[in-house]
């Protein structure tokens, strides 16, 4: 989102060889993405963030009608967003240089939101205390969100730990520490928001998820990388439809299912379409 002319520009095809400036002074933020549905009026919509003072503002604007809409405020931090495949929700994970949050609020968002970005609820905070979010992905469903996580003190990586919150529900479930695989790491993790678009961490249905990492179960630190599938608890089967004004409920240990390796030597893993 940054170069050395600060700007953030959209591309039309070669053969028209034009550009549109959304903003001549983009927030601090990864990368912009498009909105997976069109506009009231049908047209593709642009999510991206600009400079407002010391804080980043996200806007929302429609390409065609130039019609731009302030959807939230975020603090003074880095950030990196991905909006639910249904367009829904929003996910947004502000780094500072001491604290971290990863939150979730409500859409709709649109070009023509004519919401109070100031009032904007944030309707679930994922954050814990003494822990950083390294990725996360939405379910196809769009009623899911699995994301990464790892102390704040840890020194490995051995550590990380799948976390999937229901937001139909309200349920999270805490998954078993491993230690991702040197590749996914290096190269999806950095990047995670571009990579949750075309890798396919997600089982079409939403009912598991499948990663490439070394685990306890199998030889630990010193074994091999195996890839494996985590199945979602029976409580968060996607054929039954749960209370999400219910008090939060947390699954871990004896209660998440056991995940079941696939093949040894994997350090990638991906569902197909």
């Amino acid at each position: 989102s940054k170069s050395v002319v600060e700007c953030f520009k959209l591309f039309e095809p070669l053969d028209k060889r034009e550009s549109i400036v959304l903003t001549e002074s983009p927030g601090s933020f990864k990368s912009p993405q498009w909105h997976p549905n069109p506009s009231q009026e049908g047209g593709s919509q642009a999510l991206y963030m600009v400079k407002d003072g010391t804080s980043s503002i996200l806007k929302c604007t429609d390409i065609a009608t130039g019609e731009s809409a302030n959807l939230i405020r975020v603090g003074n931090g880095a950030s990196v967003f991905s909006i639910s495949p249904d367009g829904s929700r929003l996910a947004i994970l502000v780094r500072g240089e001491r604290t971290e949050e990863l939150t979730v609020i409500d859409g709709p968002f649109d070009a023509k939101d004519q919401r109070n970005m100031e009032d904007s609820p944030f309707t679930v905070n994922l954050s814990v205390p003494f822990s950083r979010t390294l990725a996360f992905f939405w379910s196809p469903d769009s009623k899911k969100l699995l994301y990464l996580s790892e102390p704040i003190d840890s020194i490995s990586q051995y550590h990380c730990r799948w976390n999937v919150y229901d937001f139909s529900r309200n349920v999270l479930a805490r998954f078993e520490e491993h230690a991702p695989s040197k590749i996914f790491l290096t190269q999806i993790v950095p990047f995670f928001d571009q990579y949750s678009r075309s890798h396919r961490i997600w089982s079409a249905d939403s009912s598991a998820f499948c990663y490439s990492a070394k685990s306890e179960r199998l030889g630990g630190k010193r074994g091999p990388t195996f890839s494996w599938v985590q199945h979602l608890p029976t409580e968060m089967g996607y054929s039954k439809e749960g209370n999400e004004d219910a008090p939060r409920r947390i699954i871990k240990g004896p209660e998440t299912p056991i995940p079941t390796p696939l093949l040894t030597g994997s350090e990638l893993c991906s569902w197909s379409m």
